[in-house]
């Protein structure tokens, strides 16, 4: 600490030491996680004494702030494994800390609550596998915790039908097992920013379950824009092509676009017809689509 003000620092296996400044950190810095690639995680203090996470990439020597969006008290990273998952805890606005986990692939912050859990979750550490460790607080005081996130199990048997439903207020989604009017089971599907909506299950993904589509409240997905625009903006013959597509009825690019072409309402060549749909396309057989993949839920302008 010099002067009153706290700072970072890197120590290299030769020994050498470096300064770790966020340069918005007029109130001090801490570097408190490393991994294998030298991206650094911590916390700084702003101007006003508010905490904030923060990434630093060595390679381009730029600092990144990491605030949860339910963190109105304030941020902390702690760590970060070699995946690019990072670990920290957020104080919302009644002062409780919570837990997160932010994946630098994804984008997304997930909330991590222990159960046992009345007086804040603090993960401290992550490893390669994504398990968790740290402390929660109860009554009786604080204890320790190791996380481990595992798929959710195949629905029970008698099942018949599920149900998604999101809580409006952080974006959390869960999944409903139904059979025989009753609710076998509930799981937890993940947290996604509040202004994306459900639009559907689909095939979007050749080697996992079922994908989620979602969409964010200004527009409607880029595959559907794409399939309007070809019909001249025909909606009826748009919506009835885009629901085979989700259903799997269209798999292709070369199916989509002769479907568009056979409507005999193409207002654009083939070639540009192809060319957008094509982009998708990689999209859909490439990786999966939906949360945080701009080039699929991007909202129409």
């Amino acid at each position: 600490m010099v002067a009153g003000v706290q700072h970072g620092f890197f120590r290299s296996a030769g020994g050498v030491y470096t300064t770790i400044d966020d340069p918005l950190g007029a109130g001090g810095t801490q570097a408190l996680g490393i991994n294998n690639a030298g991206q650094i995680v911590g916390t700084y203090s702003d101007s006003s004494g508010k905490s904030h996470g923060f990434l630093y990439n060595p390679n381009a020597n730029t600092y990144s702030t990491l605030d949860d969006p339910l963190g109105a008290q304030g941020t902390l990273a702690f760590d970060i494994n070699n995946a690019g998952q990072i670990v920290g805890f957020y104080t919302d606005s009644s002062s409780k800390r919570h837990g997160f986990l932010y994946n630098l692939n994804g984008g997304t912050f997930i909330t991590l609550d222990d159960p046992l859990a009345t007086g804040g979750t603090d993960p401290s550490g992550i490893n390669d596998a994504g398990q968790v460790v740290g402390f929660y607080v109860d009554n009786a005081g604080r204890h320790g915790f190791l996380e481990i996130t595992a798929p959710n199990p195949p629905p029970p048997g008698g099942t018949t039908a599920d149900m998604i439903l999101r809580h409006g207020a952080d974006g959390f989604y869960e999944i409903y097992d139904i059979g025989n009017n009753s609710l076998l089971a509930a799981y937890q599907l993940g947290q996604v920013g509040t202004d994306w909506r459900f639009v559907t299950l689909g095939g979007f993904f050749g080697s996992d379950t079922t994908d989620m589509l979602l969409r964010n409240a200004n527009g409607m997905p880029q595959v559907y824009r794409f399939i309007l625009q070809a019909v001249k903006g025909d909606k009826a013959t748009a919506h009835a092509i885009f629901e085979d597509y989700l259903a799997g009825k269209l798999d292709g690019l070369l199916s989509i676009s002769r479907r568009c072409v056979s409507a005999d309402q193409a207002g654009s060549s083939n070639r540009e017809i192809e060319e957008g749909l094509g982009r998708i396309e990689t999209i859909k057989s490439g990786r999966r689509s939906g949360v945080g993949d701009d080039a699929l839920t991007t909202a129409l302008s």
